[in-house]
């Protein structure tokens, strides 16, 4: 018995590579991974009917508002227009990062832990109090708005095991976290705006990628 077997075009095995990191790239976008190999402690883990389903994601720091009894004021510890990003994962876990604006230039040491001339210790110095980030759990009160962090570690080691309460509000594609505090004998909030632009960045993504896989030819070597 003889087999025929035709041979594919070069210009259609590249829209079969195309296509192929077009399917690997959809759960990404759209934020549909499959399961995580390690899940929140059973205490700290999300239920899927209690309304938290609409923060699940990562969401990009467009704003910090920083206010006093008196009104708006400088942000004392990210100052304007930092940058940032925050995610809650389904199976319970979250984390946070939040950087400076213009951050000062730092010379690449040897090693992390090397010994530091002064200039060093001082760019370090800089490098950590431009920078924030903590991880751990998370779980929604959907009857108070309240969103909390149970933290695991963060950058600032005396932070570990402490729960940060934020209230949630949710509109128009953007989360808004604000927590009150008292410092310096005045009461204060800081509501931390967030926006999910997802959906926005995969409907161009595959705008374009479509647009390349109908009209790309371009040769490749090989095969």
């Amino acid at each position: 018995m003889r087999h025929s077997i035709a041979r594919i075009p070069k210009c259609e095995v590249l829209h079969m590579r195309y296509l192929k990191l077009a399917l690997t790239l959809c759960p990404i976008a759209f934020n549909q991974w499959a399961p995580t190999a390690i899940s929140a402690p059973a205490e700290h883990a999300v239920a899927t009917n209690s309304g938290n389903e609409r923060l699940i994601g990562a969401w990009r720091l467009v704003s910090i508002d920083y206010s006093g009894p008196n009104g708006a004021l400088t942000d004392p510890d990210f100052g304007p227009n930092p940058e940032g990003i925050i995610i809650y994962d389904k199976s319970g876990w979250m984390s946070v990062q939040i950087v400076t604006a213009n951050r000062p230039a730092m010379v690449r040491p040897a090693t992390r832990t090397s010994a530091a001339t002064p200039e060093e210790a001082s760019a370090k110095a800089a490098a950590f109090d431009t920078y924030y980030a903590y991880f751990g759990t998370w779980t929604y009160d959907a009857a108070k708005s309240v969103i909390t962090h149970h933290l695991k570690s963060s950058l600032l080691p005396y932070e570990a095991a402490l729960d940060k309460r934020r209230e949630v509000s949710l509109e128009g594609g953007r989360l808004k976290l604000t927590v009150h505090t008292q410092e310096m004998g005045r009461q204060s909030a800081r509501s931390f705006g967030n926006e999910y632009p997802a959906q926005a960045i995969s409907a161009a993504f595959f705008r374009v990628l479509t647009q390349f896989l109908l009209t790309s030819s371009v040769p490749i070597s090989g095969g």
